[in-house]
Parts: structure tokens; C-alpha cells; sequence
């Protein structure tokens, strides 16, 4: 009897010892990766997140610090994998060369700091996201890009997709737009540099248009061009 007892206690010792995980909330940001080997992924905010990497292994728990780092995860195999985060105050999201074919952020309205460039995205929904101030969302396979809720953007880079029109004209704090090569006639250019905004800054507002097939249409576009230019905007073009 004594033998039990002392068994009891231990196990009723040993229960209240055991560390219960942070509490990380419910907001749940998700990216499919078909990456095999090293994906690496950037978070920075506040609290603790929990990372379920989608391949059986155990969920990790992180302090999430204004600069946490990165996080490492190896993946064999080209099996798709969904990476859920799982934080409500994750405020910035790193996740480029990851091999990633979809990214859910919706749940994340605090989200701030975005870079998911060089993957291999055909869509990316931002609506939620009024928070952002910065988009890196180049090299990946865009055709459409709303970005007409997100006003408090400052950068946007979009390089490299295959963007045939891009509206900017809520986005009355930008100061670098970056669209190079991308798959905008002269019309859709006119249209962007139209709705480009003259509030001024301190530093330069700068936009880049280079390596866009309206760009051939030099006439077509010289006058929104000059446009933009007495608006204190830098154009950068071909």
C-alpha cells in the first residue's frame, strides 16, 4: 500500500512539473512547400508561434522576439508539405526560395513585413493584410495582384511575374514600386504611372518599369512618364 501511495505522489509530482505549451492564439498563417532538402523561414514580432512543418514531425515552439531569426527545417523527398504557423503577433514573415506553390496569410492582421519572393506562386491575397508596409513578392508566376487595401505600403517589389496590369492608386505612402519584367503593354503602364501619388517625402519616391513589352510604345508612354516625374517620382526604365 505504501509502494502505491509513494507511486501516486511521484506521478502527481511529476504531472505538475510538466510545462504546458505558450499560448501561441489562433491565427494560423499556411505555405505549401515542394522543397526537398532546407526550408528556411523568417519570423519576427512578439509572444511565441508554434511551426507544424506537415511531415509528422513534432510542432516546434519559438520565442518570437522583434528579431527571432531563421528557422530551419530539412524535407527529403518532393512530397508537398503544409507549413502551418500558428501566432497572433508574428508581424514579419520571410519565406523566399522555398519552393512554395501556395501562402496563406488572411488570418494575420498584423502582418507588416512580407517577403515571399523567388518561389513559385500563382496568386498571393493580401486584402487582410492592411497592416503591410512592405511587399517582396518577385520571381514567383503572377498574372493579378490586388494590392488596393494595403495603403500603408511603402515598398513593393513585384519583379519578374507576369503582371499584365498593376493598380497603385490607394497606395498613397508608396516610395519605391519595383515591376520590372513583367507583362505590361503601354496602356497598363500609362495606367500605373497615372495613379502614382504626389505626396512628398523626404526621401526619393522611386518606380521601375524596365523590361516591360509597352515600353517599345515609347510615344505612347513619354507623356505619363513626364507625368509621373513632375510628381517627384524617379522612372527607371528602357
Amino acid at each position: 500500500m505504501r509502494k502505491i501511495l509513494l507511486l501516486s505522489l511521484a506521478l502527481i509530482a511529476l504531472a505538475s512539473c510538466k510545462k504546458e505549451p505558450p499560448d501561441v492564439g489562433s491565427d494560423k498563417m499556411y505555405m505549401i512547400t515542394k522543397k526537398s532538402g532546407i526550408v528556411r523561414i523568417y519570423i519576427a514580432g512578439s509572444g511565441y508561434a508554434s511551426i507544424d512543418w506537415g511531415d509528422g514531425s513534432i510542432a516546434k515552439y519559438i520565442s518570437v522576439g522583434s528579431s527571432a531569426g531563421y528557422i530551419d527545417h530539412a524535407y527529403t523527398g518532393m512530397v508537398a508539405c503544409t507549413i502551418t504557423i500558428t501566432s497572433k503577433n508574428v508581424t514579419s514573415l520571410e519565406c523566399p526560395n522555398n519552393n512554395l506553390i501556395n501562402l496563406d496569410v488572411s488570418e494575420n492582421k498584423v502582418l507588416k513585413v512580407l517577403y515571399c519572393h523567388d518561389n513559385e506562386l500563382a496568386s498571393l491575397n493580401v486584402n487582410s493584410n492592411t497592416a503591410l508596409t512592405s511587399l517582396n513578392c518577385s520571381d514567383n508566376k503572377f498574372r493579378y495582384l490586388d494590392v488596393s487595401r494595403n495603403t500603408a505600403l511603402t515598398f513593393l517589389d513585384c519583379n519578374n511575374n507576369e503582371l499584365e496590369s498593376l493598380d497603385v492608386q490607394n497606395n498613397t505612402a508608396l516610395r519605391n514600386l519595383y515591376c520590372n519584367s513583367n507583362q505590361m503593354e503601354a496602356p497598363a503602364l500609362v495606367s500605373l504611372l497615372g495613379a502614382l501619388h504626389s505626396n512628398k517625402f523626404e526621401s526619393e519616391k522611386q518606380v521601375w518599369i524596365i523590361d516591360n513589352p509597352g515600353l517599345l510604345d515609347y510615344d505612347g508612354i513619354s507623356a505619363a512618364v513626364a507625368n509621373a516625374q513632375a510628381k517627384g517620382w524617379t522612372v527607371f526604365r528602357n
